[in-house]
């Protein structure tokens, strides 16, 4: 039996009002998760500022980009010192998604490491050496992807030690339990088989 819809015409409008907050939405909800696709450029300290770019209208902008990716940064190494890794992980990213500059996803997944999320920490340092293949933090991140691998060996517990292997044990032993009790059972009554 088919449900029927008492409005119609309401649940239509509610429909499209979903679908459309949705494509409203979606766009600016993705704006917070993905790295723009031009980052901010860094600016040289060898090329003094140009009197004429301080008068373009982006300007003010961009600085104001750049200082909030920096205080992101600040903010990140100063809660990575208290050993608040989650408050970094957050200013970290914070940051990348402002200038997406690989030695961030570095800084990230130091973060993750240092608060024993070993799979998201290497994860990203995996991604990290590919995005910066020549970085001068190779070698380190090598080390540390290496520490995790080794820490997941260590920690892969032996068959005797998981739950399902005693689960198999215990009910083994009931049934033999159960067989050798019956057998017991009809060796008593002298063999006579019950019709």
């Amino acid at each position: 039996m088919a449900r029927r819809i008492l409005f119609p015409s309401l649940a239509r409008r509610l429909g499209l009002l979903i679908i459309a907050s949705v494509l409203l939405v979606a766009p600016l909800a993705g704006a917070g998760h993905a790295a723009p696709s031009a980052p901010v450029p860094a600016a040289d300290p060898a090329d003094p500022p140009d009197p004429a770019d301080a008068a373009e209208p982006g300007e003010g902008a961009e600085q104001g980009l750049d200082q909030l990716f920096q205080d992101h940064l600040q903010k990140g190494e100063q809660a990575q010192k208290k050993g608040d890794h989650d408050g970094a992980i957050r200013e970290f990213r914070a940051a990348y998604q402002l200038d997406a500059q690989p030695v961030i996803l570095f800084k990230v997944a130091r973060s993750y490491h240092l608060s024993g999320r070993n799979k998201e920490a290497l994860e990203l340092y995996q991604h990290f050496l590919k995005d910066e293949p020549g970085t001068p933090l190779r070698a380190e991140t090598i080390g540390y992807i290496q520490k995790i691998r080794e820490q997941d060996q260590r920690e892969s517990k032996p068959l005797w030690k998981k739950g399902w292997f005693w689960g198999i044990v215990g009910g083994a032993v009931v049934v033999v339990g159960v067989g050798i009790g019956l057998g017991v059972y009809y060796g008593q009554r002298g063999g006579q088989v019950i019709q």
